[in-house]
Order: structure tokens, then C-alpha cells, then sequence
């Protein structure tokens, strides 16, 4: 089923998230779609979030897996199923965090040889402040088809997550 032609809310887990998505909509690589921070595994999903949206919007959930609680993740997951503006629900798992699939659809071997950043500490701040994300990745063989494509830890895979993020790129 093509997505294409909905509307796609990206609730995602932090501002780095946040800036790769929109730049991969800026490219052309993801289907188009309005991106919020919310860490759907941290935060609940509240009734206000999903007032603005419009009726039958695809949600997509894009979040870590390093951790062993996916309790507020299942939680938000049956509460969005409950709701008539929830067309559908993607789950993006991140196996096991950002870094890790930037490093695993890249040819870098620490984070910060992707933004030139002196230490993995710092990897954060000189990502969100990045001007040129998108040639960055190029430059360090940026493989669309390997970002979230990884199975998440079984903690996740009991409560039925899948990686879903085949659904959204276009290409």
C-alpha cells in the first residue's frame, strides 16, 4: 500500500532525529510528513498531540531500543490504536540508538567522524548545528536501504515491534 498520498505525522525520539528526518524529506528519500519531538518510549501520547492532527494521519514512531522498558511504548501504541485520527501506526525502532544506525548505513567507524566532531560527546550538539547534513552522508557512502532496517532486541520483539522503515522511503 502507497503511502504517498497521506497525511504522516513523525513523532520522533530527539532533536537529532528531528533534523535527519526533515532533511530526508528535503531529499526526497522519505514520504512527506510534518516531524515533532516525542519520545514515544519515554513520554505518553497525550489526546492534545493527536487534536491537531487531521482524521485518518499515518503516526509514524521513530525511538531507541537501548533500553529494557517498553512499557510507555505499548502503552502509546494502544492508546493511538484507539483513535479514530490514527489512520495507521509505523514503529521505527533504532537498533540500538541513532549513532548506531548512522555508523551502520555509513563507512565511519566512530560517530564523530561523521560531522568532525573531536569527541562522541560532542557528536549531539555538532549534528543538530550541521549546515550541510545531507553531503556528510554522502561523503561517508550514506546507504538509505541500511538506516532502520535492523531487527529490534527481543524486549521489543515480545510486545510485536517490527522495523518498519521500509514503509516510508521512497526509495
Amino acid at each position: 500500500m502507497s503511502l504517498t498520498n497521506n497525511r504522516i505525522q513523525y513523532y520522533v525520539e530527539g532533536e537529532c532525529e528531528k533534523k535527519l528526518v526533515k532533511m530526508l524529506i528535503r531529499q526526497k528519500l522519505i514520504i512527506p510528513g510534518q516531524a515533532d519531538v516525542l519520545n514515544p518510549v519515554q513520554e505518553h501520547i497525550r489526546i492534545t498531540h493527536l487534536r491537531k492532527l487531521p482524521a485518518r494521519t499515518i503516526i509514524v514512531l521513530i525511538f531507541d531500543t537501548d533500553t529494557d522498558n517498553p512499557d510507555i511504548l505499548r502503552d502509546n501504541l494502544q492508546f493511538l490504536s484507539g483513535r479514530t485520527n490514527a489512520k495507521r501506526i509505523i514503529t521505527i525502532p533504532q537498533v540500538p540508538n541513532l549513532e548506531k544506525e548512522l555508523i551502520h548505513c555509513t563507512d565511519i567507524r566512530r560517530i564523530r567522524d561523521l560531522v568532525n566532531c573531536g569527541h562522541d560527546s560532542d557528536f549531539k550538539t555538532a549534528f543538530i548545528e550541521e549546515k550541510r547534513l545531507y553531503e556528510k552522508l554522502q561523503a561517508h557512502h550514506f546507504d538509505l536501504s541500511k538506516l532502520w532496517s535492523s531487527t529490534p532486541n527481543e524486549v521489543f520483539q515480545k510486545i510485536g515491534i517490527r522495523n518498519q522503515g521500509e514503509q516510508i522511503k521512497l526509495k
